[in-house]
């Protein structure tokens, strides 16, 4: 009778302490794509090798993200880095940077950020070949774009 009741309790008090919204997810990310346009050049790259991923999260946390810039950084025609992040889960999270000045998270507000930081970004993905061998024939330059390197490797 006692190790029921002590069972029943336990039961009751895990059932109420495990509600599903306290539980956290632990989220892996298991790759990264980039693409890099600086006026007639054109780079994509896709990453999913853990040393390469982990020098691009690298300078990701530690881009050193300021204020809201005073201009609008989508008007500017200034060399641009998109990356996707892809989870686990299957979730995806995309940022901007733009000209080394601008950083942008999914759909949230321009930010200013430190020059010096983002042109390690600029660097690392420039002299980091992608991962994926399929982009090779996937690879097509866009339209207008007259110096692509889309190729990893």
């Amino acid at each position: 009778m006692k190790r029921t009741a002590v069972l029943l309790l336990a039961l009751i008090l895990l059932l109420t302490g495990c509600r599903k919204e306290d539980i956290v997810a632990h989220r892996v990310v298991t790759r990264i794509d980039v693409t890099c346009q600086a006026f007639d050049t054109y780079i994509r790259r896709c990453y999913t090798k853990e040393e390469k991923m982990q020098m691009i999260l690298f300078h990701i946390r530690n881009i050193g993200q300021r204020h809201t810039p005073d201009i609008d950084p989508d008007t500017l025609d200034t060399p641009t880095i998109c990356i996707t992040l892809h989870f686990s889960d299957g979730s995806r999270k995309t940022y901007r940077q733009k000209d080394n000045r601008f950083w942008q998270e999914d759909t949230q507000p321009w930010k200013k950020i430190n020059m010096e930081n983002a042109s390690g970004l600029w660097q690392t993905v420039l002299m980091t070949p992608g991962d994926i061998e399929s982009d090779r024939a996937a690879a097509i330059p866009p339209p207008g774009i007259s110096n692509y390197r889309g190729l990893p490797g």
